[in-house]
């Protein structure tokens, strides 16, 4: 689930009235992340919790969850489901470990199996934004367009503060076209969110899509001050950076130079078809019809539609 000061709280919590506390204190604060502890320090402490044979099943579970969701975290899959199953064994109901393990399949793209884990937790914590919002993504992975507007919906309404099911859902519209309904899930993300990156290069892309150039290039900047080589993954559009965002709005705006040092840059931190196809267009707009046309075929052998996708963003060769 959302990690949260309450969650840390409520684990802590658990853990009060364990025997010999005094001996593990140093290991419990470090299972719970207390203090911001990294992945490897939660492993450690919650290892030590699980062979110290002084807790009962109830704060076991919740042991093998928090060293599940480090692994996790750690892009290490195996341990972490092996992690998740124990804990669900030791509490069935346990609503956190079937939405983590979701998480897990979700990665390894068994969306099936996320969605039989989604289903499950919602049913034991249906007010928790979680659940709803990792089953929005396995919806739209599988096609289910609609029931993962419902489902983001869902989350938004449950944690409004939380900016992910609000930025997933503008994600989703974007990648349908649906740019309006887009650009309103991303002015929320950026209201709760403003000091991270996501939200910015989003709503960059979008106004940048729109027309809405000024404000495009404010949030290009904004993102690229919080983090200068930004990228995230849109289902639809594949990986995508906040500098290949700025020069397709610069492309838009007419200002063909700066569009050309921007995608250069850009791939520079990630080379992709967008990329390749958009200062192909500004080389041509600037009269460098050879550098345009080695770009663009470039783009094409990445992404033989790039062409239709730019004339539906408003860009075209004429």
């Amino acid at each position: 689930m959302r990690s949260s000061a309450a969650s840390i709280a409520l684990i802590l919590a658990m853990f009060c009235c364990a025997p010999a506390i005094g001996q593990t204190q140093q290991q419990i604060d470090w299972c719970s992340g207390k203090g911001g502890a990294s992945p490897d320090l939660i492993i450690g402490g919650c290892t030590a919790i699980i062979q110290s044979g002084k807790f009962d099943q109830a704060r076991l579970a919740i042991a093998f969850f928090l060293r599940g969701k480090a692994y996790g975290a750690k892009s290490d899959s195996e341990h972490a489901l092996a992690d998740l199953n124990q804990a669900i064994q030791l509490n069935p109901k346990y609503a956190g470990a079937y939405a983590e393990r979701a998480a897990r399949y979700m990665q390894s793209k068994d969306y099936q199996a996320a969605l039989r884990d989604l289903a499950m937790a919602i049913k034991l914590e249906p007010n928790q934004a979680t659940p709803w919002a990792y089953q929005g993504d396995a919806l739209y992975a599988t096609g289910q367009e609609q029931q993962a507007i419902a489902s983001f919906e869902q989350a938004i309404k449950l944690d409004p503060n939380w900016m992910w099911p609000a930025n997933d859902r503008g994600e989703l519209y974007a990648d349908r076209g649906q740019y309006q309904e887009a650009l309103h899930d991303f002015d929320h993300v950026v209201a709760v969110s403003a000091t991270y990156a996501m939200g910015w290069n989003n709503r960059c892309r979008v106004n940048a899509i729109l027309g809405r150039i000024d404000q495009a290039l404010k949030d290009c900047d904004e993102a690229l001050k919080i983090n200068p080589n930004f990228t995230n993954s849109m289902k639809k559009s594949g990986r995508v950076s906040a500098r290949q965002h700025r020069a397709f709005a610069l492309l838009k705006a007419g200002r063909y130079d700066e569009a050309v040092q921007d995608y250069a840059q850009a791939l520079e931190i990630l080379s992709n078809a967008e990329s390749l196809y958009g200062r192909g267009v500004a080389k041509l707009k600037k009269g460098d019809k050879t550098g345009a046309e080695a770009d663009m075929a470039a783009a094409k052998s990445l992404d033989p539609k790039i062409s239709e996708k730019f004339e539906r963003f408003g860009v075209t060769l004429q």
